[in-house]
């Protein structure tokens, strides 16, 4: 159940990183194709049914100044960016977990569900909807930082 729940939200990353000109309408016989191949189209819609869920999920969001109070109290930065935004820059000490390889869905699996963690990427949201899957799954203490790792460099005023 955890690994399906992590394959869509791996899936979920990506499609919201993706540009909107890779994406192209479903001709005819596409739908077609779709329509008869109805154990993966039912597959398909319960993982629809499944990410609705997660989207409707709280989590809990903290400020970059709460976020340094947090970490001064045992929290973890989990950075889920890819290795690309991380060249440029990062929160020192925390865990790189990139949202959008292949590797996510075990990495994320080996995560402490005991342990207290921070999630941040560029902007917010791979790590909102990050955060709504660990908060599914009863990761109890997992904070989503507002505005990611933009908003960091902001409050430290690095360029």
């Amino acid at each position: 159940m955890i690994r399906i729940a992590l394959g869509i939200l791996v899936l979920a990353l990506v499609s919201i990183s993706c540009n909107d000109s890779a994406h192209k309408p479903i001709d005819s016989a596409e739908k077609m194709e779709q329509n008869t191949n109805a154990p993966a189209n039912r597959q398909v819609q319960g993982g629809q049914e499944q990410m609705r869920q997660i989207e409707r999920t709280e989590i809990k969001k903290v400020t970059v100044e709460e976020a340094i109070e947090l970490a001064s109290q045992g929290y973890k930065f989990i950075d889920l960016r890819t290795p690309g935004e991380v060249s440029k820059g990062k929160i020192e000490g925390a865990m790189e977990i990139d949202v959008q390889h292949y590797n996510a869905i075990p990495e994320l699996s080996a995560v402490d569900k005991q342990g207290k963690y921070i999630l941040y990427c560029e902007a917010g949201n791979r790590s909102n909807l990050a955060g709504k899957l660990f908060s599914e799954m009863q990761y109890p203490n997992v904070v989503d930082m507002t505005g990611g790792y933009s908003a960091w460099k902001e409050y430290h005023n690095i360029k």
